[in-house]
């Protein structure tokens, strides 16, 4: 049984994404620790999300849902390009154990079966041969334990601001920079100078956020129209990853076969020497 266990928590270390381009960022988390952190993050919110009868289990199709805390930004870039999904971030600079009406308001909306149901969905429909879905949602907040320096960071390398507020009382640059960060961004394949490849976020939506989405039909309403209106956008991920798989499969091939070529030549060595 403990060899078992071994096995099983050897395997949730890892992805099984059939391509990978080279990023900065840590690995994935086991999947029950960013279960049990969503869990956490519900229950701060008072948000209602479906269990098991023991409240510790999400569906599966909650694994769309990242965390910072779990995942970092270069390795849910590199998964929504590995998946050929796009990648909606939510990004609040609020200080950590307080809570902002803003967040409550987007995060029951993002956290909603019937978004989560949304972002799981083929973006191609039936022209799609495989089953992946259309987003990945990725969190930062201070429920997750995210530093103002990390959160500055992710802003960064985003390349995306707060949005301006609509109150002509809120003037100052300081309030302006209090308000929440909701985009989508396509996690398109680049070429670095040293010729490797990477994950580079490129903004194609951000929500104005006065207020944020204020129900799950506004956001999958907003999530639906950046997805029809950037569909050459999915179908070039998807390209790109089927040639990515199929280049991965011609290189074992040729290493397996330089291994075979090997072991023949070893032996008609042997068989030559005995002879002799």
């Amino acid at each position: 049984p403990s060899r078992r266990r071994r096995r099983h928590r050897k395997r949730e270390r890892y992805t099984t994404s059939p391509t990978e381009v080279v990023c900065n960022g840590g690995g994935m988390e086991p999947r029950s620790s960013n279960k049990n952190a969503l869990l956490n993050l519900a229950q701060q919110h008072n948000i209602n999300i479906p269990t098991d009868n023991d409240n510790t289990a999400l569906p599966k199709k909650y694994d769309s849902i990242l965390l910072n805390s779990q995942t970092p930004l270069s390795a849910a870039l590199q998964k929504s390009n590995s998946d050929a999904r796009f990648l909606i971030c939510y990004i609040s600079k609020k200080k950590k154990g307080t809570t902002k009406k803003s967040d409550s308001i987007a995060l029951s909306s993002l956290l909603s079966p019937e978004v989560v149901k949304l972002i799981n969905r083929r973006p191609l429909g039936k022209k799609q041969s495989d089953n992946t879905g259309s987003y990945y949602v990725w969190i930062i907040n201070g429920d997750d334990g995210a530093a103002a320096k990390e959160i500055d960071m992710a802003m960064k390398r985003l390349k995306v601001k707060p949005p301006a507020s609509n109150s002509k009382k809120s003037s100052s640059s300081k309030k302006k920079e209090d308000g929440p960060i909701l985009a989508i961004f396509y996690p398109a394949t680049t070429v670095d100078s040293s010729g490797k490849l990477k994950v580079t976020p490129r903004l194609l939506a951000q929500h104005h956020c006065h207020p944020p989405p204020s129900s799950p039909e506004v956001m999958m309403n907003w999530a639906n129209t950046i997805r029809k209106r950037h569909i050459r956008e999915f179908a070039k991920l998807h390209h790109d990853r089927k040639e990515m798989q199929l280049l991965r499969e011609r290189t074992e091939g040729y290493k397996e076969s330089m291994k075979e070529d090997k072991a023949r030549a070893e032996r008609e060595e042997r068989e030559l020497q005995a002879k002799k």
